[in-house]
């Protein structure tokens, strides 16, 4: 049907987000961790990094912070196209759920 047929293309976009959005998360978070000696950045937060840390770190944390949020989004919509994919090939038209009976 049309509709699920929309369901599956907005499926393999959202699958291609997630992946795009983890791969680029996880070479950013690499490079950001290779800005300072074993790793060790200078951080204010968890999210934010010090003013001690340097323009470049400062920048990929801001970068992965960006990443992280665009992940989440993106699973969270690939899960939501998922459920409503199920539900539509769950759905039967009225005509079948009539022959499919079993008395």
């Amino acid at each position: 049907s049309p509709t699920e047929r929309r369901l599956a293309l907005a499926k393999d976009a959202a699958v291609g987000a997630v992946a795009l959005t983890g791969i680029g998360s996880a070479a950013t978070g690499m490079r950001f961790a290779r800005t300072a000696p074993d790793g060790a950045v200078p951080m204010k937060t968890g999210d934010a990094p010090s003013k001690r840390a340097d323009e470049e770190a400062q920048r990929l944390k801001k970068a992965l912070n960006l990443l992280g949020t665009l992940h989440l989004a993106s699973a969270i919509t690939l899960a939501s196209v998922n459920a409503a994919l199920a539900q539509a090939n769950f759905r039967r038209p009225p005509a079948r759920r009539l022959l499919r009976r079993r008395f």
